[in-house]
């Protein structure tokens, strides 16, 4: 399982993956943020270092790759904590990760009381 945590800067996805973490037995964080910083500190001073790495297809590639290997590797819940916003970028590293996998559609985090929670992003879990 994949739990992709989408949601505005600041809006808690790295506690919520923490929380996620302890509560999911076996489960793991990967932070789509290391790959990224893999690659800004590859790319620095070269002409191709991006100004945002969520800009490189091959930060989209080694994302997907890096949690779709954890997921096989593992056989357990991994959950990825990143701000996206671009569609072209989500279709690019999220889609993949979950290529060739029977997972349920994303859904809407719900806060306490079951009102949908707009600043939570989406979660891939099934209900």
């Amino acid at each position: 399982m994949i739990v992709w945590l989408n949601g505005p800067f600041g809006g808690g996805k790295t506690t919520l993956a923490a929380g996620l973490r302890r509560a999911l037995p076996g489960a793991v964080v990967a932070d789509p943020e290391a790959v990224g910083d893999l690659l800004r500190s590859t790319l620095a001073g070269h002409a191709l270092h991006p100004r945002d790495y969520q800009d490189l297809p091959l930060w989209r590639q080694l994302t997907g790759a890096f949690v779709a290997g954890l997921v096989r590797h593992m056989g357990g819940p991994v959950i990825a904590p990143m701000t996206v916003l671009n569609p072209r970028v989500r279709r690019g590293a999220v889609h993949p990760a979950s290529r060739g996998r029977r997972f349920p559609p994303p859904r809407r985090a719900q806060r306490p009381g079951g009102t949908p929670g707009a600043d939570h992003g989406q979660l891939g879990v099934p209900r």
